[in-house]
């Protein structure tokens, strides 16, 4: 009987790190089945000759904020067509669930967007997941969001949380553990949980998850002047809820550049005691994050119609301009608008791809009046409006990279070139993260072999998520493939053009059926929504 699919006379990169090596690959029923160097498989219902071209391990994007979209879209065209076959949700503490307060909750949801037309018809975590197990094109792994989980148990108030509201907190963690999630995450730098949210708020809740086996995401506090604090109260709450821990986009903001080295020993260090820890960073100088970001955490109390009053207040304007030393944006204290550049505005397209400073000189305006009229003339859906700024230097980036522990994640989201979200990429990563890592990190700045690239992007996140079933082309395993024109394999994307093609991607298969071929999705909707049996996969 003849295999589904047999890729002959390729260069398999397994995703371990080994060097390459020439080989035929046979897939059957979804699954890997046979390896041979020898070329002797029969010829398959579908055989391809990859002609000496690079066979890879599906690639993971551990830190993507894909939520939203995916209900929106579930094709993941912007994802699959550059290698990506699965990647993590949930991240930084924002999510779409539990939502009790609904309104509220979509202030928590990055990518959110009235003009969408989605109702959030669910309460619990795991009633979302339900809605999003729809035909997706990419395979999804959940994590649940402390931001969510909060605002469900006691709103938006910037104070620490009350014994009976932890308890609530708890219970919306066991929800989601029990529906599938792969742990919880955390956006500890973000008003208002930078200043409201006590370590033994988290460590209470992330004990439910290291009892299940899950993995505690964070993205830690202080990474302007103390990353060294936040990554150290990071391995304190793993040590004390004896949990799995990955810290997200670990490298210390650009003013903080003095920090990286001490940062990563901690973590060494951490290992050596027989504590489980993992990080990521984007392949990026730039970074998005909500415009509201720029605002101190009481700031953003209260109802969301209480919110928008504030931002036409005048006394509320001068007291955030007063306090905005303690801000989370280095470059707004310097007064350097230029660095913070809108990329998501729906309701004012015209101001797409400019900064602050630019709007100001064109407004005759103050920058953080320009501000507040753009949060202003949101409505509730202020935290529709997203910016970038230029967060890391790359000798940072480097050595973070060169860290054997550090995988590699996009901070975007999944879109598609048409529909609904065919207008809504907010930096390069959405289309081109997968070829930027290689374009940069191996061709460009030789900082890792791209067979240890491969492994960044593959086994080693599969194994931070505690997923053993595909990241590795090995017999018995999940044939989730890319194929790679090495001389054609390059990222398109600019920071003036987001939507590029990357080139070299050939062929991507998930769960063994064809989802890219020559570059392009062929509208195949392959993917799982990968659902972790009591925490752990």
């Amino acid at each position: 009987m003849s295999l589904d699919i047999v890729i002959r006379n390729a260069h398999v990169v397994d995703g371990t790190a080994s060097p390459r090596f020439r080989a035929s690959v046979g897939i059957d029923q979804g699954r890997i089945v046979e390896i041979d160097k020898g070329d002797r498989i029969p010829e398959g219902k579908i055989d391809i000759n990859a002609d000496g071209k690079l066979l890879t391990p599906g690639f993971f994007d551990i830190h993507r904020h894909s939520d939203w979209t995916l209900l929106v879209d579930s094709s993941a065209e912007s994802a699959i067509e550059q290698g990506l076959t699965t990647e993590v949700l949930g991240n930084c503490g924002f999510g779409p669930a539990p939502a009790v307060d609904r309104k509220r909750v979509e202030q928590n949801i990055l990518g959110h967007s009235a003009k969408h037309g989605i109702e959030i018809d669910w309460t619990t975590f795991g009633e979302y997941l339900d809605r999003l197990d729809r035909n997706l094109g990419i395979n999804v792994v959940p994590l649940v969001a402390h931001g969510s989980i909060r605002t469900s148990a006691m709103g938006v108030t910037d104070r620490p949380a009350e014994q009976d509201e932890i308890k609530k907190m708890c219970y919306w963690v066991d929800e989601a553990l029990d529906s599938g999630a792969f742990g919880l995450s955390a956006g500890l730098e973000y008003a208002p949980y930078q200043t409201s949210t006590t370590t033994e708020e988290i460590v209470a809740l992330v004990k439910r998850v290291g009892e299940r086996g899950g993995l505690y995401s964070t993205h830690t506090r202080y990474r302007i002047f103390n990353s060294d604090k936040g990554v150290a109260e990071a391995i304190q709450i793993a040590r004390e809820s004896g949990t799995r821990l990955q810290i997200s986009h670990i490298t210390p903001r650009i003013f903080a550049r003095h920090m990286t080295e001490a940062v990563l020993e901690s973590c060494d260090k951490a290992r050596e005691e027989g504590l489980d820890i993992g990080f990521d960073i984007y392949p990026y100088e730039w970074a998005p994050g909500p415009l509201t970001e720029l605002l101190p955490g009481w700031a953003l109390e209260g109802s969301a119609d209480d919110v928008v009053q504030r931002f036409r207040d005048d006394q509320f304007k001068r007291k955030v301009v007063r306090e905005h030393r303690v801000n989370l944006c280095r470059w707004v204290q310097l007064d350097r608008w230029d660095k913070v550049i809108i990329v998501g505005a729906p309701k004012r397209p015209d101001v797409i791809n400019k900064s602050i400073a630019q709007l100001a000189q064109e407004w005759s305006k103050d920058p953080w009046d320009v501000v507040f009229d753009l949060l202003a003339e949101a409505g509730t859906h202020y935290t529709d409006l997203t910016e970038i700024t230029h967060t890391l230097d790359w000798e940072d980036i480097l050595l973070t990279i060169r860290d054997p522990h550090c995988s590699f994640g996009s901070d975007s989201s999944t879109l598609s070139r048409k529909g609904p979200l065919k207008d809504e990429a907010m930096m390069p990563g959405c289309y081109g993260f997968v070829p930027r890592v290689f374009d940069e990190v191996v061709s460009s700045r030789k900082a890792l072999s791209f067979e240890e690239a491969v492994r960044r992007l593959t086994s080693l996140p599969a194994s931070q998520l505690g997923i053993w079933d595909r990241g590795i082309i090995r017999p018995g395993l999940v044939a989730d493939l890319t194929l790679i024109d090495p001389k054609t394999f390059r990222d398109n994307t600019t920071w003036t053009d987001f939507y590029a093609r990357p080139g070299g991607i050939d062929l991507v298969l998930i769960s063994g059926k064809v989802v890219v071929e020559n570059g392009c999705a062929t509208g195949a909707r392959e993917g799982k929504l990968l659902r972790a049996k009591g925490g752990v996969a």
